[in-house]
């Protein structure tokens, strides 16, 4: 893995100097050809798009990450959403299970604060996860807890079925170092929550446990908190 500066954006990438450079200057300046928009709004802007020297690669801008107060705060003791991401598909592509192939990440910092970042990634040409995969998609994510890491968001939304073979997208890992076993199974209890129909596939050894009732629990109250944060910033809006 190289790390790069160029035009005040500090880059991580596994490609050679001048194409780093080439592909960095080509997302400034917009001269690239967009294949297909996912989304575009104040948010965020996630697009397929070719390059001079790619055919199929993912564009993703995490516009409101970059600027929002708190998390532009919290870049002066860690790196942008974009190297976090970045960190991550590498990190399960190490591990042995799947992940978009990472390409690179470049951010900006002003006084220390990260104000503007972004990174790309190969194209996937496979299927959203569904009910059909919901078993594959369980076995993937218990593999990933076994190798002590946690993935945020664990939905099916944010797994991809290609050949049938599972790829994780659009996370962060983290690794856990202090009761790792409750953040494994609440983890593990944020998927069953997100989709029901899965807590019949887990081993009975688990869901019987007391350490996973119990961490069941206190996920479903972190949930229902953030749903109410969210739904009062909604209300504060006038949405």
């Amino acid at each position: 893995m190289y790390f790069y500066s160029h035009k005040g954006y500090k880059i991580i990438t596994g490609l050679d100097y001048q194409k780093a450079l080439k592909l960095v200057n080509e997302v400034l300046q917009e001269s690239y050809q967009i294949q297909h928009e996912y989304k575009n709004n104040k948010n965020c802007l996630v697009s397929k798009i070719k390059t001079g020297d790619f055919e199929n690669i993912v564009l993703k801008i995490p516009r409101s990450r970059n600027s929002r107060i708190w998390e532009r705060f919290l870049t002066l003791f860690r790196e942008s959403d974009a190297f976090r991401i970045f960190g991550s598909l590498e990190t399960v592509n190490n591990l042995g299970l799947n992940a978009p192939k990472p390409l690179l990440a470049a951010q900006k910092r002003s006084c220390g604060f990260v104000t503007d970042s972004f990174f790309l990634y190969d194209f996937i040409d496979g299927d959203t996860a569904g009910k059909d995969n919901i078993n594959k998609v369980l076995e993937a994510l218990q593999k990933l807890h076994s190798h002590g890491y946690i993935r945020s968001d664990p939905q099916l939304s944010n797994f991809l079925i290609k050949d049938n073979t599972v790829y994780f997208i659009d996370m962060r890992l983290k690794k856990p170092f202090v009761f790792k076993k409750i953040k494994f199974l609440m983890n593990l209890a944020k998927f069953v929550q997100a989709h029901n129909e899965t807590g019949a596939l887990l081993n009975a050894k688990i869901t019987n446990s007391f350490i996973y009732k119990l961490s069941y629990f206190i996920q479903k109250i972190k949930t229902k908190k953030r749903n109410y944060r969210i739904k009062i910033k909604s209300i504060l809006k006038g949405n």
